[in-house]
């Protein structure tokens, strides 16, 4: 029936990915995952190279599955998928099917407080992002949110990464400032590495 379709559109698209395998970026979060997702891919593309992303806000285990199985196409060497938690599990099927070798945390909330019954559980869903980094990958949280910079705590990485706009909360690897709005887009200085940019 339904679930042995979903089944085999999964394993197809699981495989496609497997054998293109690129390095691959997974953002969660309460709010702003899209947006990331589509300045990362922007980012990543113009200065690396063929990048795959989901467009709109596909973020299902068979959003993304059909979108790969649509579009992936062997030479893209990175991909950034926007992982939704829908339950505890549903991140973590993710990343089995689709492995990451990086991850961006958001935020973690209390949006869906509802389908998820307590800020603990909402927070031990988003975790399965962090825990689904290699050891030897990359994980970046968003350090002005507490539960972001609690997951960079708790699921260290080699390379683990906190960016922010607020300094007081703690360390921050990267940080911007003097922010400014203007009609052509947005202007701000950002620290990282000890330089500003």
């Amino acid at each position: 029936g339904e679930q042995q379709i979903q089944d085999a559109f999964l394993d197809a698209a699981r495989k496609k990915f497997r054998a293109s395998r690129p390095y691959t970026v997974g953002i969660t979060g309460s709010y702003g995952k899209t947006s990331t997702k589509s300045i990362l891919g922007q980012v990543l593309e113009t200065s690396l190279g063929p990048t795959f992303w989901p467009p709109k806000g596909i973020n299902t285990i068979m959003g993304i599955t059909r979108d790969i199985r649509e579009r992936l196409v062997p030479g893209y060497p990175y991909a950034v998928l926007e992982i939704g938690a829908y339950g505890i599990g549903s991140i973590e099927r993710v990343g089995r099917s689709f492995p990451i070798d990086a991850a961006i945390v958001t935020a973690v909330g209390i949006m869906h407080l509802d389908r998820f019954g307590s800020a603990e559980n909402i927070y031990t869903a988003k975790s399965e992002l962090a825990r689904a980094v290699p050891e030897k990958g990359i994980l970046v949280c968003n350090g002005d949110n507490a539960g972001s910079r609690r997951m960079a705590e708790q699921y260290k990485r080699q390379t683990t990464l906190l960016y922010g706009l607020d300094t007081s909360l703690g360390g921050l690897d990267c940080w911007a400032e003097d922010i400014k709005t203007v009609a052509e887009g947005s202007e701000f200085t950002v620290h990282y590495g000890g330089k500003r940019y």
